[in-house]
């Protein structure tokens, strides 16, 4: 019997996706609603989704690959 685990590879490339959607969602939430008032606290929130939403694409395209 084959053990090994099926991972859906599609997950990681949504996970990316939505990470790229909420940066202009969340600044835009944080300027209307005068939350972020300190640019390296947005710029802090951008480069963290920048990272995962990197982060999840390398592994959706190694995944694809094989």
């Amino acid at each position: 019997m084959n053990n090994e685990k099926k991972e859906n590879q599609n997950i990681y490339k949504w996970i990316s996706i939505i990470c790229l959607v909420l940066i202009p969602l969340a600044a835009s939430i944080g300027i209307v609603f005068d939350i972020n008032r300190d640019p390296i606290q947005l710029l802090i929130m951008t480069l963290g989704f920048l990272s995962i939403s990197w982060i999840n694409w390398s592994k959706y395209k190694e995944k694809s690959k094989v």
